[in-house]
Formats: C-alpha cells, structure tokens, sequence
C-alpha cells in the first residue's frame, strides 16, 4: 500500500466504541509519527470481525478484494501492517512512507520526537491533512516533554 491509501483510512473509518482496546495492545502501540496502531482498523481486522467488515467494506468498494470475498477469509489473510517498527518487506500498510523512511531509513531513531528536527516541514505538512495526524504529532509532543 502507499502514502494516498494511509492518508484515506484514518479519515475513512471511526473506531467502534464498544471494544476493549486495552486487550490489543502491542508492546510499542505508538507509530513512529505518532498514530496509535494498536487502534487503527488496518492492524485490527484480523482480530476484530467488526472491524474486517468494515474494512471489507472499504477494500470491495476500493477494487482491492472481489465482491465474493466474505469476512472470514478477508481476516484469514492476517494483519495488513504490523507497525512501523516490523519487518516492513513482511507486512506493512505503507512501505513507502516518507516519514518512516526519514526517521528509521535515514536517521535511525525509533520515533520522530527524538530527531533535532522535531517538528520538521515534513510533519507540519502532514499535519494539516487529518485530525488523527495532528493528534499523533501532539502524542510527540508529550512524549519528547517527558524525555
């Protein structure tokens, strides 16, 4: 997947209220530019047959997945990221991020709010293009506060 379909999800979709969050928990839940992947349906739909339905939903009307393709085998396919810190070849929602690859790729530092850049022209663009993303450079901030 690239950059576009990133941006698209975290708008696209709302997360159910009536799910236990804290039973997904990863061991680092927090992206590298500040998301929180252990909520984000992309992680979710193989765990969470709620979730799978509505990303099913979304991947049929995007022409990822045929019609024919029902929940199940959508979530037996496993998870579609498995967060920035993974092996990115194996499993992850958008290899060619031009922030994954500025702070892992290029600098390797295992999140933005460690770079003397911080907060760079690069994430001051991103941003502006979704409330979900200035909330994730807001988790930067506090998270460099507290270093």
């Amino acid at each position: 997947m690239n950059q576009k379909f990133c941006n698209v999800i975290f708008d696209y979709l709302t997360l159910p209220t009536d799910i236990n969050w804290s039973d997904k928990k990863l061991e680092n839940p927090i992206s590298i530019c500040g998301l929180e992947c252990d909520k984000c349906h992309v992680y979710l739909i193989d765990e969470d047959e709620v979730i799978a339905e509505r990303m099913l939903v979304w991947f049929k009307k995007q022409g990822w997945r045929p019609e024919s393709t029902t929940v199940q085998e959508f979530m037996q396919e496993g998870k579609f990221c498995k967060g920035c810190r993974s092996d990115r070849e194996d499993k992850h929602w958008s290899v060619n991020c031009g922030i994954l690859i500025c702070c892992a790729d290029e600098k390797y530092l295992d999140s933005c709010h460690e770079c003397s850049d911080f907060i760079c022209e690069r994430l001051e663009e991103w941003r502006k293009k979704s409330k979900k993303y200035a909330e994730g450079i807001e988790r930067l901030k506090k998270m460099k506060e507290e270093n």
